[in-house]
């Protein structure tokens, strides 16, 4: 399986909300049990308006790079 680095900015192709996760780590495993289809994720740092939110992302390809 191909893994990735998270990079800052929101990442393209369409997405759906996975839920809320406690780290980057628990988005990635939730993403890839319930939603196998996916081929990024973005998630919200715990610092931030979207705090934990987990987003997976089908047919990514890149990233805004806005931080």
């Amino acid at each position: 399986m191909l893994e990735c680095p998270f990079v800052p900015g929101d990442g393209n192709g369409s997405e759906g909300f996975a839920g809320k996760t406690n780290s980057s780590n628990e988005c990635i495993s939730k993403v890839r049990k319930e939603h196998p289809e996916a081929n990024g994720v973005t998630w919200g740092e715990l610092s931030g308006s979207r705090a934990g939110e987990c987003y997976y992302k089908v047919g990514a390809t890149g990233s805004n790079n806005v931080e």
